[in-house]
């Protein structure tokens, strides 16, 4: 199975400028290409707080909402659901579910969680033009990992989407 790290972030690295940020500025096309990519792939991973930014089921994608207190949220089979399983259990289950490639979609907590346990293939980063200068960083890592760029493209709303390979440890 592909995992894919997906996040929008700043030109300072920033993925949000709070943990209540509603990320109004990714911009429109940055959110139809993450509406694409996770749709290609059919599965999306995410913490709590990052889907609660979504805030809805996403039409043809399946949501695993990571969260400590999995048992306090109503899942929907198939849509949204919410697990307090380990990364490679997650992972484990979805492979036995069919699925070919699945996005990591954020937050922090859950980016740096699957790269310190070494479960992440690839990092796509939507860089969007503008400098916060506050906020909350994409990842936060005990120690340094290397990457080989792998593509760039441009997009629209002057943003670019950079894709890295994760060098295996």
């Amino acid at each position: 199975m592909e995992k894919i790290i997906v996040a929008a972030i700043s030109l300072d690295g920033k993925i949000a400028k709070s943990p209540e940020d509603k990320l109004g500025w990714t911009g429109r096309d940055d959110k139809r290409w993450f509406a694409k990519v996770s749709s290609d792939a059919g599965a999306i991973i995410m913490g709590r707080r990052a889907y609660e930014v979504i805030g809805r089921p996403l039409a043809g994608r399946l949501i695993k909402v990571m969260s400590r207190q999995a048992e306090n949220f109503l899942s929907i089979p198939g849509q949204v659901e919410f697990t307090s399983h380990s990364p490679k259990e997650i992972l484990g289950e979805l492979g036995s579910r069919g699925f070919e490639r699945v996005i990591i979609g954020g937050g922090r907590e859950i980016y740096s969680l699957f790269v310190e346990e070494n479960l992440v293939d690839e990092v796509w980063l939507s860089v969007i033009p503008i400098i916060l200068g506050r906020g909350i960083t994409w990842v936060e890592l005990k120690k340094e990992r290397q990457l080989d760029l792998v593509g760039m493209e441009g997009r629209g709303e002057g943003g670019i989407v950079a894709k890295y390979r994760v060098q295996r440890l």
